[in-house]
């Protein structure tokens, strides 16, 4: 890690500070009648889901990582006060994208507290067999999939559905 001078930035009332590089950020708003302080933190290392894309190509997702954790702090909206103390999910991107021949994207995010975290993608591009992405944590390491089927009530609105993960090893694990 080397600093990058984005440790501590204000964009707006909207305050994101680097406490930890990829493990802890505290992030805080302020206005007229909306304020949180809030520590997002990661329980596993980031998972570079770039890596676990295999032949998708570059300009649908140059850089990519991924990393379950928890939220804590406290939001006040108005006279109303949220204390939050739960599970969160951070996803960041960057870099340019270029969907415009992505047919289907398909993803599916769980956490089931520090024991149990997941994300699948399953995305189908032209003259591509469907690409499969994801991770998988079981508490103690980070394992990349082979494979994952998403399927859904809905494709506009899901209410429920089902994953299906295959782990490199070919261990499956399905979700309800």
């Amino acid at each position: 890690y080397s600093s990058s001078g984005l440790e501590d930035v204000t964009v707006g009332g909207l305050r994101l500070q680097l406490l930890e590089p990829l493990k802890t950020i505290r992030l805080s708003f302020t206005d007229r009648h909306l304020n949180f302080d809030l520590i997002w933190q990661g329980f596993h290392d980031v998972f570079d889901m770039r890596e676990a894309m295999g032949d998708l190509p570059e300009d649908v997702a140059k850089g990519h990582y991924e990393q379950s954790g928890t939220l804590k702090g406290r939001i006040v909206f108005g006279a109303r006060v949220i204390d939050v103390d739960g599970y969160a999910f951070r996803d960041h991107s960057w870099g340019g994208r270029n969907w415009e021949g992505v047919q289907r994207w398909k993803t599916a995010v769980g956490q089931f507290g520090a024991e149990f975290a997941y994300a699948a993608g399953e995305i189908l591009l032209p003259n591509v067999d469907v690409s499969y992405l994801g991770l998988m944590y079981d508490g103690h390491k980070t394992t990349r999939i082979r494979q994952a089927s998403v399927e859904v009530d809905s494709e506009s609105r899901p209410a429920q559905g089902r994953v299906t993960l295959e782990a490199l090893d070919g261990k499956f694990t399905k979700i309800e």
